[in-house]
């Protein structure tokens, strides 16, 4: 999420959803928008989103599915009845008592509980005391000492979190005393909220949970609480794990408090037509509909809103992931908003919707096995979170319901192996792993080297190949093995706004021989950190918008694919609503946008020079069209229109052209024509390659890579034993400049050490970097050109020390190059287009070429 929109959420959003306490008064509203309650009554302003390939075949996949573990809800004013049922907790607390994974997952929530409730050493514990007290002067007290509460017990998991842990332990445990106590700090909790909540009504737009901006907060008030994490759903989980521990007064406490929190209100994405809720934060809104449907049936439920979730959950796995199962955003990111999906869906399912079974949802998993490297202890997709891999509410999900689905427990089981014990320790989300905890006998037992053998990928029969044309991506593998060559080619076509996305159209990354020789990072947005090309130091435009997929060819020899990414070069968008007029756009008026008036003023007195106009791009028009021209049009975000570009770093083309063979000695050639203009230019192509890499030897225009664990000579330099992994990385082409001059001006074919930042950072100080977020110290391979078009074309090579270098030989015009390895011999002959893009064709003994034109 941009760094400006990051911090508003902290500051209000969804940590306000629990501010309407107070009957309902006349609310200042957009005068062009629909009122909440016309849109919960079903009222949709939108003409009917475009049909393709997104909407083709939504048949629920019920393959799998051990239904009864959906169980059944019970009548209204029975709990527990959200995510399991009376009669489902004699299952539930064997599973947790006599699993090694709810064994363990409980150890680690009494240790956040034991820590966040009854150290002394952290103040939280005088707090819990007073609040299961009762004791509101002590409360009060103790939030104006501390100036808010404690700190959080988790990532988004705020203090609250520990005594929704404490409920779910009595629960389990049938602890009559642990649940009174923790039954009664809640029902304090939700009372001493009332202040703040009352406050809220008289805020303009009070009806939506997502733009409800409280005034300031009075010290000494568990309002402090609506900034810092009252957790939206949170309280939900406590009155339905507690109900059985509360006495009726504190039951209509909470449940006062959770009824005028969600009834008649809207979240994040409810105001959207169907393919705009695509992105993780309308999957995080659906906290808002599971808080509700804890007081389901009883009194102040609204049932409109879980209708809404309903809905909105269905477009978000409608339009957010693909029918290959691939999100819009990254699989670590994707994670982040299934954190509040996953019980929703779950919640839904179990009261009849098709949620869980939609085939985009179920196909989410054959993406997980295609994005795991070979080794299995490592994720690789685009944007933020890239570097990340599923989570383990998702897997316990996945794993509970389709128990004897070999793809679930596969993807279950590289999770243990990259994670290990961390798993299960680590301050994750917890409660949902322990309601879906499964037994694994084998976990915490194996090793890396058994990922070969155990629920291992090679044995489901997967294609070797996944491609997206939807996304504009290619994940493809010499075969199962866990030393296999692996390699991911990405092109986004699907922009349409301010996003998760990075400035990298026509990114790669490439693994073998059990690593990771080009990487992707978790939050680093600039072009300058992937695995493209910089010109002059200046790479794509952040956000780069949508490149284009020229195709993919596919044979068992061999993929070829190409991209054009000019665009993404040629244009940069903002984020869309600082483009707007500061002094006359009408949503600057209100709370929820004032803060965006002085970074559009800002904006465009920095970018006075440029002029903006609307993309054209066809996914951006395809998406906007026809939506953007309706009054008060929906806004990404709630806040960015239809995408606004501005010049960037035009070039005349910037195609690149993959190439990955298969086979006893897999290799992958990439190919980039790109060029900025008739005159000449640093040209310089990036692989990131992590810290744990050093050069083994240079030669002219090659270099070898290797582990940087690997021995040392009495030099210092590395000496790779025979049988260590290797990468050849062999530049067989970089057009060098004829004049001798000119060929020593250019810099060198290098291996950097750099810090890792991201300049883009709003922070940064006195023109400075200090400001800016630090990853650490990475690397990174550089080949450079100083030309007017470096036409480059680089062999990856991957090989153990000892074995031989391949053979490689041009045709005198360069136009036909042959690579000999121990394995065969390929022919590579390239041509060049009208277009200025170079078509590739690959021939392997007898067969026929494989050609993309």
């Amino acid at each position: 999420m941009p760094a400006p929109l990051l911090a508003f959420f902290l500051r209000s959003a969804f940590f306000a959803t629990l501010g309407f306490l107070a009957p309902a008064v006349a609310r200042a509203a957009l005068s062009e928008e629909l009122s909440a309650d016309a849109i919960l009554n079903g009222a949709y302003p939108f003409p009917p989103s475009p049909a393709g390939a997104l909407t083709g075949n939504l048949v629920p996949r019920l393959d799998g599915l051990l239904s009864a573990r959906l169980g059944t809800t019970p009548a209204p004013g029975v709990h527990p009845r959200l995510l399991t049922s009376p009669d489902e907790l004699p299952e539930l607390r064997r599973r947790i008592k006599e699993t090694n994974i709810g064994r363990a997952l409980l150890v680690n929530l009494r240790a956040r509980t034991e820590d966040a409730l009854r150290n002394p050493k952290n103040w939280g514990s005088a707090l819990y005391a007073a609040l299961a007290a009762g004791d509101t002067a002590a409360v009060n007290a103790l939030l104006a000492e501390h100036k808010g509460l404690p700190p959080a017990v988790g990532h988004y998991q705020p203090w609250l979190y520990a005594i929704v842990l404490e409920s779910f332990d009595a629960l389990i445990t049938e602890d009559a005393a642990k649940g009174a106590k923790a039954a009664s700090a809640l029902a304090t909790y939700s009372a001493l909220l009332a202040p703040g909540l009352e406050r809220m009504q008289s805020v303009p737009l009070a009806d939506d949970s997502w733009r409800a901006k409280a005034p300031p907060s009075t010290p000494g008030t568990l309002d402090l609480g609506l900034r810092d994490g009252v957790g939206g759903h949170l309280l939900g989980y406590g009155y339905d794990f507690g109900y059985n521990f509360m006495t009726p007064a504190q039951q209509a406490t909470v449940r006062g408090v959770i009824a005028r929190a969600t009834a008649g209100k809207l979240w994040m994405g409810a105001r959207l037509p169907h393919h705009f809720r695509n992105w993780n934060w309308c999957a995080v809104g659906l906290q808002q509909p599971l808080l509700a449907l804890a007081i389901e049936g009883e009194e102040g439920y609204d049932p409109r809103v879980y209708r809404l979730g309903v809905e909105i959950a269905r477009d978000y796995l409608t339009y957010g992931i693909s029918p290959s199962g691939v999100s819009t955003e990254a699989v670590g990111y994707t994670q982040f908003g299934l954190v509040w999906a996953n019980p929703f869906i779950v919640a839904a399912s179990r009261r009849g919707e098709p949620l869980l079974t939609h085939p985009h949802f179920r196909a989410m998993v054959d993406w997980y096995l295609h994005a795991n490297t070979p080794a299995r202890g490592a994720w690789s997709s685009h944007g933020d979170g890239g570097d990340g891999g599923p989570s383990l509410g998702s897997l316990s999900m996945w794993r509970h319901f389709f128990p004897a689905d070999p793809k679930i427990a596969s993807v279950w089981r590289s999770l243990a192996l990259s994670m290990g014990d961390k798993l299960l320790s680590e301050k994750t989300h917890i409660i949902e792993a322990l309601l879906w905890a499964e037994a694994d006998p084998a976990f915490g037992k194996l090793k890396p080297a058994d990922a070969a053998t155990h629920d291992a990928p090679a044995a489901l029969g997967l294609p070797v190949t996944l491609v997206d044309p939807v996304r504009g991506s290619l994940i493809t593998r010499n075969d199962w093995s866990t030393d296999s060559a692996y390699f991911q080619f990405e092109c986004r076509v699907d922009s349409v706004g301010a996003s998760h996305e990075h400035a990298d159209r026509g990114m790669f990354t490439f693994a073998a021989l059990g690593r990771t020789w080009a990487k992707d990072n978790f939050r680093s947005v600039e072009t300058r950190h992937h695995n493209n090309v910089l010109i002059d130091g200046l790479g794509q435009g952040y956000w780069p918008g949508p490149g284009r997929w020229l195709g993919v060819v596919e044979t068992p020899d061999a993929v070829i694919a190409a991209c054009d990414a000019k665009d993404a070069y040629a244009w940069f968008w903002p984020k869309q609503i600082v483009a707007e007029n500061p002094d006359t756009f009408d949503r600057f008026e209100y709370a929820r946008w004032e803060s965006y008036r002085a970074e559009a003023r800002k904006f465009q007195t920095e970018h006075a020079g440029l002029t903006g106009e609307r993309d054209t791009r066809p996914s951006v028009v395809t998406h906007w069209q026809g939506f953007s021209e309706i009054a008060g049009g929906p806004r990404m975000w709630d806040e960015d229109g239809w995408p606004v570009r501005y010049p960037h770093n035009p070039v005349e083309r910037a195609f690149r052209t993959v190439l990955f063979a298969r086979g006893a000695q897999p290799y992958a050639l990439i190919v980039d024509d790109i060029q900025k203009d008739t005159q000449e230019r640093l040209y310089e192509w990036l692989m990131q390659t992590g810290p744990d890499t050093d050069v083994a030897s240079f030669m002219g225009n090659e270099l070898v890579l290797c582990d940087a664990t690997v021995k040392r000579g009495p030099d210092g330099l590395p000496r790779p034993a025979k049988g260590d992994r290797q990468l050849l990385v062999r530049v067989l082409d970089q057009n060098d400049p004829a004049l001798a001059r000119a060929y020593t001006s250019r810099p060198s074919l290098r291996l950097d050490t750099f810090e890792r930042k991201d300049t883009l950072a709003p922070e940064a100080k006195n023109g400075s970097l200090s400001g800016s977020r630090s990853f650490g110290l990475d690397k990174r391979l550089v080949v450079p050109s100083r030309s007017v078009a470096p036409d480059f074309k680089i062999l990856l090579y991957p090989h153990r020390a000892g074995e031989p270098a391949p053979e490689t030989t041009w045709n005198e015009a360069r136009t036909e190059l042959t690579i000999k390895t121990p394995a065969g011999t390929d022919v590579i002959r390239f041509t060049s287009g009208p277009d200025g893009r170079t078509r590739v064709s690959f021939t392997r003994g007898t067969a026929a070429p494989l050609a993309l034109d």
